[in-house]
């Protein structure tokens, strides 16, 4: 009885599709799109959707892989997996494009963290936005498939999309009717190392130095967490007392350490359990917002974004897939160290790296709050790159580019590029804006005008500028943009540490 019954629970087996390939699923326009599952060793699977039909056999692991033709926006219907054991269907499958969306809390923050959420949910009925949310997990080892499951926009769900993902998309959608979707692949408080492969984390010149300083947090965390669990039963006892008595309570709840098991600022870990299942599937391009939680190590981060670059489009289905990095916007306000040098390795590497692209978003926060609320105008400034650079669309994207800056006399002449008519904002001299320094290094607040295109950069306190910066603080006071309302981004001529 027992091995009838085992091999009937064999026989009644079916091919397992990808979770990213269930009910509601967008599959990108205009490419060959990989399809990929389980099944039984040496099973032949046919997948069929809108008349396109392709089979594999599932390899010695149960893995198969299959592609289907590029498909024009707005095909539709079912996705049918067959074997000789069974028929999986995902039910209402659309053709359009897809985005991955990843990184730390501000790619992560929900819709219903935004402004005007509850009207933005009141008026949230778009079916034909979809977003995959990858849970969150990290792991030692590489996982095959992501846990996650599609879900479709509407009043009661689109609280749980990314914001920026959600507001790029519904102006996408509004503009062409093309379905949109979003895999949101993101994770809060969390390093650009836990993103990628160890075999290209281990490549970088900073490996020694994150593994040091994670092997450091693992050591430590068992003291630091019994200090918690001890500081999180007196919190409980003195919030239960004061519900007891009616006395206010303001104390902060303990936070829980980093460091153990199924932390996910191990190295490799997200990308083991949330990148690396998910980077296969086809998009239209890459969404990056991170670096917050490497801000206390900028000078590590320009060779680590490049290398995740390249990692993640060495397992993309379009290897020259787009990769749009969001800049961080003002946080904090007078360090010069640590978010200004960190916002130049985001620049450089959209310099450096082919069809990389920068959103700066310097002028988009007063610097009070880590996660700006503001997540449309973040949304406005994605959207623009994306239909400028990736859908070749003749619209503004930029502000204006800082390209030199040279001494004249007690002056610094500044030498701009600009697709519009430059604004430079009236001004008194300000920390954050325009700033000079002589010999001493010792910046100052500089006056800015600006004659034919060029700008005249001075202070009464400098008579021989030898170098200049421009909205090179934590949180600065840009006064540089296009008559769009672009901003330029943060600039500096010197390399000083000091």
């Amino acid at each position: 009885m027992l091995a009838l019954l085992a091999t009937t629970a064999v026989s009644q087996a079916k091919p397992e599709p990808s979770p990213l390939f269930g009910d509601h699923a967008v599959l990108q326009r205009g490419c060959p799109v990989p399809v990929w599952g389980e099944a039984e060793p040496g099973e032949v699977v046919r997948v069929t959707f809108d008349g396109n039909s392709t089979e594999a056999t599932a390899d010695e692991q149960g893995r198969w892989r299959v592609e289907l033709p590029a498909m024009e926006a707005g095909e539709s219907g079912d996705l049918v997996f067959t074997s000789d054991r069974g028929t999986v269907t995902s039910r209402d499958v659309l053709v359009g494009d897809v985005w991955l969306c990843g990184g730390q809390s501000n790619m992560e923050r929900p819709v219903r963290l935004a402004d005007d959420f509850e009207h933005v949910k009141a008026t949230a009925t778009h079916p034909q936005i979809r977003q995959f949310k990858v849970m969150p997990r990290a792991t030692h080892k590489p996982r095959d498939e992501p846990k996650g499951m599609w879900m479709v926009c509407s009043p009661t769900t689109v609280e749980k999309f990314t914001a920026i993902g959600y507001f790029f998309a519904r102006e996408l959608y509004d503009e062409s009717h093309v379905p949109q979707g979003l895999i949101n692949c993101t994770k809060g408080g969390t390093r650009i190392g836990s993103w990628m492969s160890q075999e290209a984390l281990s490549m970088d010149d900073s490996f020694d130095a994150i593994m040091q300083r994670w092997n450091e947090t693992v050591a430590a965390y068992p003291q630091k967490m019994e200090n918690y669990t001890r500081k999180m039963e007196a919190w409980k006892q003195a919030k239960a007392q004061a519900e007891k008595t009616g006395a206010p309570f303001k104390e902060a709840m303990p936070r829980k350490p980093t460091g153990g098991p199924g932390s996910s600022n191990m190295p490799s870990g997200l990308y083991n359990a949330m990148a690396q299942p998910v980077l296969g599937y086809a998009v239209c391009a890459i969404i990056w917002y991170q670096g917050e939680a490497n801000a206390r190590f900028p000078d590590e981060y320009n060779s680590l974004l490049r290398g995740l670059i390249r990692d993640w489009r060495e397992q993309a289905a379009n290897k020259d897939v787009p990769f749009v990095i969001v800049q961080l916007p003002p946080f904090g306000k007078d360090d010069t160290r640590w978010w200004p040098v960190l916002r130049e390795a985001q620049a450089k590497a959209a310099q450096q790296m082919p069809d990389t692209f920068l959103v700066v978003t310097i002028d988009l926060s007063d610097g009070t709050d880590v996660h700006p609320t503001n997540k449309q105008a973040f949304a406005d400034r994605v959207l623009r790159v994306i239909r400028a650079e990736i859908f070749e669309e003749d619209i503004p994207a930029y502000g204006p580019r800082i390209l030199s800056a040279r001494q004249d006399g007690e002056t610094m002449l500044v030498q701009l590029e600009s697709d519009e008519n430059i604004v430079l904002m009236d001004s008194p001299d300000t920390w954050g804006a325009f700033e000079i320094a002589g010999k001493d290094h010792v910046f100052h607040p500089a006056q800015a005008r600006l004659v034919d295109g060029k700008i005249h950069v001075s202070s009464s306190v400098v008579s021989e500028p030898l170098a200049l910066r421009y909205a090179w603080r934590a949180g600065p006071h840009p006064i540089l943009f296009s008559e769009s309302g672009l901003p330029a981004a943060p600039f500096r001529t010197d390399s000083w540490t000091d």
